[in-house]
């Protein structure tokens, strides 16, 4: 049994066009040629996947001259260990030719802004954050009209605000002060609200923070049903992690996601 991951563009958690339908191939390919069981993993409950998996693929390319340059690796999924890999490459011309996208449009913006985040990252402490989706918390990628759930487990109880930095630079306040109460804690809660995949299309990031203490107030404008944040990232960013000394008694925690949306296509040529 394994289980096929979306490869990433460089040593970046984003992926592209080109990823999914690299995915897509390879996956058929498995089956119809090897017979191998593919298992895909819609639904992560409880941060725990499920346990008849044996190997898991994983994969990277990056720009090479005229290629695209792919190198997976096939690792034991309950150990993590490397039991092979193998690399290959494309032309670039390919995709060109073919219409298939290797890196958001929005690649740029989106990789200066994730750098942003792990400069004066929160780590360590006291409280604990863990977050993920329905699809996990590593190599993301929703396509259009996909449904995006959340989960969380804490283990203190605090507050938590959602933060979701869209492809086109907008950023929108998706829950604040979401209290996580004494019954909720050490355990795995999936929130409520549930997300569907839309434009802008991209390279998107979803800021978590938690905090003992209830947030400091972020100014929004309500449009199309949303909260968008009308202050400056750094306000956000300030508002959010507060200060890099934090007081004695208060305890704060961060975890980001990151996530590719796709505008839906039809296959693309194999």
């Amino acid at each position: 049994n394994i289980s096929l991951s979306i490869f990433n563009y460089q040593d970046t958690k984003i992926s592209s066009p080109f990823a999914k339908n690299l995915y897509n191939n390879l996956e058929q390919k498995l089956i119809s040629n090897s017979n191998y069981n593919i298992i895909n993993i819609d639904e992560f409950k409880g941060n725990v996947v499920n346990k008849k998996i044996d190997y898991i693929i994983t994969g990277n390319y990056w720009e090479e001259d005229n290629f695209l340059k792919i190198v997976v690796t096939l690792r034991d999924f309950k150990t993590g260990k490397a039991l092979a890999s193998v690399e290959s490459k494309i032309l670039k011309d390919y995709c060109i030719n073919n219409s298939i996208t290797y890196l958001p449009e929005n690649f740029i913006n989106a990789n200066a802004k994730i750098k942003n985040f792990s400069e004066n990252e929160i780590v360590g402490g006291d409280l604990n954050l863990e977050v993920w989706t329905n699809k996990g918390n590593n190599n993301l990628l929703f396509q259009e009209n996909d449904t995006l759930s959340l989960y969380l487990r804490v283990n203190k109880e605090c507050f938590v605000r959602f933060i979701y930095h869209l492809a086109d630079g907008s950023s929108v306040l998706l829950l604040d002060d979401y209290y996580i109460g004494t019954d909720k804690v050490n355990k795995v809660y999936k929130l409520p609200e549930v997300f569907v995949c839309t434009e802008p299309f991209g390279a998107e990031l979803l800021q978590v923070n938690a905090q003992t203490e209830k947030f400091p107030a972020i100014e929004t404008e309500n449009k199309y049903g949303y909260d968008f944040i009308i202050e400056n990232f750094a306000s956000v960013l300030e508002k959010s992690r507060g200060f890099k000394k934090i007081d004695d008694e208060m305890m704060k925690a961060e975890n980001t996601l990151i996530i590719t949306c796709l505008l839906y296509t039809s296959p693309s040529p194999r």
